[in-house]
């Protein structure tokens, strides 16, 4: 072969005609997939963005040390396929299609999706002028190691607030913060202290949209997609309700919506 220098739009035409549909795109975009997955977790990245955009086709970013780090381009049409395989053949806590005009999330958790380090990949997907993004966020299953909180760079001092917030019986803690500032991190090491110090005789449950990081001896229950704001605070109520009637000691809420 011989390699050439083209345009984006003759890699659009190339596949535009070419004759391979269905299953067949759906095994070779999840086999890009997972050599994608493999390429974030080998540079440590956070997040993988894959931008959509008629005008300028499909574009890929890592978000590593904090930064957005260009990878690799590719036609529109490439864009949406890929998209719709991550999002219907690999997710399996999702709505049932893809629907690249509105905001869906969704989880990749089998195992034979993921790369060993990884537990998991939580999917967020947004409509755009010309197009949409999906952000994947990637949960390393290194958070498993310790419990402690100061390794995670809290003070002895707010290691041991905390310690003491999570012994009381009764009563509410908000945990908040910007976008990566380690909230599920936190939480996750502090439910599985808790199960741990207690030797699961704790009964945790957890109501998430969708479940994060795995937690070892606790329940953790989706909440499912719903099509408007108002239909999935309902659906929080309910899953929020019936962990009520599930005999907890303690219930962790993945986010507060109203």
């Amino acid at each position: 072969f011989e390699e050439h220098l083209v345009t984006i739009q003759v890699i659009e035409s190339l596949y535009s005609n070419a004759a391979t549909k269905g299953a067949r795109d759906d095994s070779r975009n999840q086999h890009l997939a997972k050599r994608l997955f493999d390429d974030a977790v080998k540079l440590r990245a956070s997040d993988i963005h894959i931008r959509v955009s008629e005008l300028r086709g499909c574009q890929i970013f890592f978000r590593v040390h904090n930064d957005l780090e260009f990878q690799a381009e590719h036609p529109y049409s490439f864009g949406q396929q890929f998209c719709s395989t991550i999002y219907q053949a690999m997710a399996d806590v999702s709505d049932s299609t893809f629907k690249p005009n509105a905001r869906q999330d969704a989880r990749i958790s089998k195992r034979s999706n993921l790369p060993p380090k990884l537990d998991g990949i939580r999917v967020a997907t947004s409509p755009q002028v010309d197009g949409y993004i999906m952000v994947l966020r990637l949960l390393y299953n290194d958070t498993n190691d310790s419990t402690s909180l100061e390794d995670l760079g809290f003070s002895h001092a707010q290691s041991r607030t905390l310690t003491l917030a999570k012994k009381r019986p009764t009563g509410i803690n908000i945990i908040s913060g910007p976008t990566g500032s380690g909230k599920s991190t936190t939480l996750q090491r502090i439910l599985t202290g808790i199960i741990k110090e207690h030797a699961g005789r704790k009964h945790v449950i957890t109501v998430e949209d969708p479940p994060e990081y795995p937690i070892p001896g606790a329940v953790q229950t989706p909440v499912t997609n719903a099509d408007t704001e108002h239909e999935r605070s309902i659906q929080f109520q309910l899953a929020i309700k019936s962990a009520m009637r599930l005999d907890p000691d303690v219930i962790m809420i993945g986010e507060m919506r109203d």
